[in-house]
């Protein structure tokens, strides 16, 4: 199953459309900012219709890492197999690298701002 939240209706129209040109059919699009209420109620006790973990949780919300993390830290130890964070400043990738510095790492790529980072 996946869950996408999405702040933008026309990515959440893009979302729909990709997943149903590909014939996916377990997946929520909720077009609203990401928060810890959403999480929660897509995995463990509180959701009706919750699952057990989600193999890989991939973050990528402009800025907003420290909110959501700061308060879904123990639910995503709890529940998440493999988590993707993509950070788009200095600050918040040092914090995120903290926070989770007891996981394993696999990758970590420094946040830059150089065109040619990509070629790196």
């Amino acid at each position: 199953e996946f869950l996408f939240m999405e702040l933008h209706e026309d990515f959440c129209a893009g979302i729909h459309k990709v997943m149903h040109a590909n014939n996916f059919t377990g997946f929520q699009v909720i077009c609203d900012y990401a928060h810890v209420t959403v999480l929660e109620g897509f995995v463990g006790p509180g959701g009706q219709d919750a699952v057990q973990h989600i193999d890989m949780l991939h973050i990528d919300i402009q800025g907003h890492e420290v909110p959501l993390l700061a308060q879904s830290k123990d639910l995503v130890d709890a529940t998440v197999r493999r988590l993707v964070i993509a950070t788009h400043d200095q600050h918040i990738h040092a914090w995120v690298a903290e926070l989770f510095a007891p996981w394993t790492k696999l990758l970590d790529m420094h946040f830059s701002r150089k065109p040619e980072c990509a070629a790196e």
